[in-house]
């Protein structure tokens, strides 16, 4: 896949923020960001909480994270909170395998890591998309991001025209080079799919992915395939 980059023509921008992600434009204040497969740093959190003040929940089922988490919610005032829940397709119990030398895991048995790595195997419980929105107890959400290890397929696949329509922007890393069942026919189908549900997509390096809503003036960046 060939991805092209392209100035947007409008007031608000394309704004990188750390560590190698981006956002169209300036988040609310009041804001709110759920960033799903946090990392033991939640790095993207605080980036965004630093820049613009908002609120952000954390999804992330690796268990060897959570003290480090632990510390960032305390470190935050609790403005970043999250649940150690896996983001999947439906809501049920899933296995979750731990790397122990990888920062990532995965749901999926085929993962490079998973089928490379030493792994700690456990049960953790599931969310969907359609489901955040009372999990967490909100309306809509400003930002979402999804690096959750090859789960994103099925996870996009599932999710419902109304729930998007309540999410302004995503962020979303394929791992079709991580998983041996996915390949960048199926990243093209969700990018598809989420073209069609009015988001914009940009896109540095055709893995990590930026969808947003347009915005008056904004010229849509082309993506070569």
């Amino acid at each position: 896949m060939r991805w092209q980059s392209h100035s947007l023509e409008s007031s608000a921008s394309i704004i990188p923020v750390p560590p190698c992600y981006y956002i169209a434009g300036v988040l609310p204040e009041n804001g709110v960001v759920v960033d799903c497969g946090t990392g033991p740093d939640a790095d993207l959190s605080q980036a965004i909480m630093r820049s613009f003040g908002c609120r952000c929940h954390g999804v992330e089922p690796t268990r060897k994270h959570h003290a480090a988490l632990d510390q960032v919610v305390a470190a935050s005032g609790r403005r970043f909170t999250y649940v150690g829940r896996a983001l999947a397709a439906d809501a049920r119990c899933v296995r979750f395998h731990e790397s122990k030398t990888n920062v990532s895991g995965s749901i999926l048995a085929d993962h490079v890591n998973v089928r490379g790595d030493e792994m700690i195997t456990y049960e953790v419980e599931t969310v969907t998309i359609d489901e955040l929105f009372e999990l967490l107890g909100v309306a809509k959400i400003d930002l979402l991001k999804l690096d959750i290890e090859g789960a994103e397929y099925e996870v996009l696949a599932a999710v419902t025209t109304a729930a998007l329509s309540r999410i302004d922007q995503l962020i979303v890393e394929f791992h079709d080079h991580c998983v041996p069942r996915y390949s960048t026919s199926d990243t093209r189908r969700l990018i598809r799919k989420l073209r069609a549900a009015g988001f914009y997509v940009h896109s540095r390096d055709g893995i990590n992915c930026l969808f947003f809503r347009p915005r008056p003036a904004f010229v849509e960046p082309t993506v070569q395939r």
